[in-house]
């Protein structure tokens, strides 16, 4: 009973693994329009640029900005709140809404309208 326990868990990390990777694919190139779109009330002008600019979170005056690869991969700072583990755009839907990497790793995809490819016909 406890092999296949383990047995499951190991086939549910493995897909975890493989749509987390489709899925940052899928957002490659378009995590500004991800993270307004599931980020409602942001103002587009607090994602343009990499200089410290008030944090469209916390309110902080010079707290907050984005990574120069920030259409890429996603990766935002915010010296208050949000200033390790903040490299992809999945930490920062994390961040943006306080909730856990599955919660938003089901956000993105869901705004990619995402089917994984082991699904898909």
């Amino acid at each position: 009973m406890q092999e296949l326990t383990i047995a499951i868990a190991e086939k549910m990390i493995s897909l975890i693994r493989v749509h987390t990777l489709e899925i940052g694919r899928g957002a490659a190139g378009r995590w500004r329009e991800i993270l307004l779109a599931v980020g409602p009330g942001r103002s587009p002008s607090a994602l343009n640029g990499s200089h410290e600019k008030a944090c469209p979170k916390c309110g902080g005056n010079t707290r907050f900005r984005v990574f120069t690869d920030f259409d890429d991969r996603g990766g935002l700072f915010c010296s208050h709140g949000h200033s390790d583990r903040n490299a992809d755009g999945f930490s920062s839907v994390m961040w943006w809404h306080n909730c856990d990497f599955l919660t938003a790793m089901k956000m993105v995809a869901e705004f990619l309208k995402f089917a994984p490819s082991h699904l898909a016909g």
